[in-house]
């Protein structure tokens, strides 16, 4: 059975890339462009095996969506992405149970592994 991965991403090249890379590696990817279409997205797929966030985005805060995540789907593993350094807010929601934490610009690879790493 394929894994199902939601990537919350409001710059587009970024969300398409990763869709594409993980869906290549043959993950089932549902897409969101914004915080409250992430939260919406997590609503309809109850089969949701991991999401994947970036922190900084129009709307919804990182931090907010991230709580509102861990209020909708406590066991639902999510893996951050910013283009801001990992202190701060990306360190505070890794001590509160965030899965882990990807740097901006990253390599595609380094996705793939993260995801894997975090799921397996």
């Amino acid at each position: 059975m394929k894994r199902k991965l939601l990537v919350i991403e409001d710059e587009d090249s970024i969300r398409r890339l990763a869709q594409i890379k993980l869906h290549r590696l043959g993950y089932e990817v549902v897409l969101a462009a914004d915080g409250e279409e992430g939260l919406r997205q997590v609503e309809e797929h109850p089969d949701l095996d991991l999401v994947v966030m970036d922190l900084i985005m129009p709307g919804v805060s990182g931090r907010e969506l991230f709580l509102r995540l861990r209020q909708a789907r406590p066991n639902l593993p999510v893996l951050l992405m910013s283009g801001y350094s990992r202190e701060g807010e990306a360190e505070e929601l890794l001590a509160i149970g965030a899965s882990g934490f990807l740097q901006k610009p990253f390599l595609l690879d380094l996705l793939a592994e993260k995801v894997q790493a975090t799921l397996h």
